[in-house]
Parts: structure tokens; C-alpha cells; sequence
């Protein structure tokens, strides 16, 4: 799964946009509003990647991006392993699932 956290996060951690990459790791997420990401290819999905407080914390772990209107990104992102989820979630006191 991909992931975009925006530099700009509402207060709920609304606002992060998901994609799904295949196998052979290429991926295109369209109509992405202009702005500054932190990007993340995720290992695994877990709950915490929906929490306001986890998402502020990894920010600055993925890579960044900044897209313009109708513009195109290209990218290659690292695997954000599970392990490194749920190392920054126990610190903040939260449970991955």
C-alpha cells in the first residue's frame, strides 16, 4: 500500500491518501491535490496509520514529494516495514493492529 501524509494534516489526521502498489512496484495515484507529502510504501496496513498523532510522527520519515496541479511525480520509496510502525506506535503509547 502507498501512502501520502500531507505537510498540511487536519487535526483528526484526515487528509492522507492511500493507493495500492502491485507486486511488480510501480504505482500511479491520480488526481492528488498540489502540495507538499511525505510518501511511504507500507508492508502492511495497520490501524495506527489512521491516527493523527502516528501520522505526525512518521511524516518525517518518508520521502518527500511535492506535486503540482496537473503535474507528475516520480518516486522510489523504501518498504516502511511493520516493525518500524509498530516500534514509533509503542513510543507514542498506541496498539498496531
Amino acid at each position: 500500500m502507498i501512502l501520502l501524509i500531507p505537510d498540511v494534516l487536519a487535526l483528526d489526521g484526515s487528509g492522507t491518501i492511500f493507493g495500492n502498489a502491485p507486486a511488480a512496484g510501480s504505482f500511479t495515484i491520480r488526481n492528488i491535490p498540489p502540495g507538499h507529502y511525505s510518501a511511504f510504501a507500507l508492508e502492511r496496513w495497520s490501524s495506527v496509520w489512521q491516527d493523527a498523532d502516528f501520522l505526525r510522527e512518521m511524516r518525517s520519515a518518508g520521502v518527500s514529494v511535492d506535486i503540482r496541479e496537473f503535474g507528475q511525480a516520480q518516486i522510489q520509496l523504501p518498504i516502511t516495514t511493520a516493525n518500524q510502525a509498530q516500534q514509533v506506535a509503542e513510543r507514542l503509547g498506541l496498539t498496531a493492529q
